[in-house]
């Protein structure tokens, strides 16, 4: 399972990102390289938001809060 997930301004998991990230962690990525992805997924989901994407909105990365490791 997932360690990170990003969540949006009010705690709300991104559900595209996060299915992303299952993706990598099925494929056996490691943990940092899930975090760094998150991350870049944040940074990204942040600029479509800037830009007036419809339906973006800014977030932040945390560990998952359901403990799946």
């Amino acid at each position: 399972m997932v360690r990170w997930q990003v969540e949006g301004d009010a705690g709300e998991v991104i559900e595209p990102i996060r299915h992303y990230l299952r993706g990598l962690a099925a494929q056996g990525k490691s943990d940092k390289t899930l975090r760094s992805y998150a991350h870049d997924l944040l940074r990204w989901w942040r600029f479509l938001s800037v830009v007036d994407i419809a339906g973006h909105q800014p977030g932040s990365v945390h560990p998952d809060r359901a403990g799946h490791h």
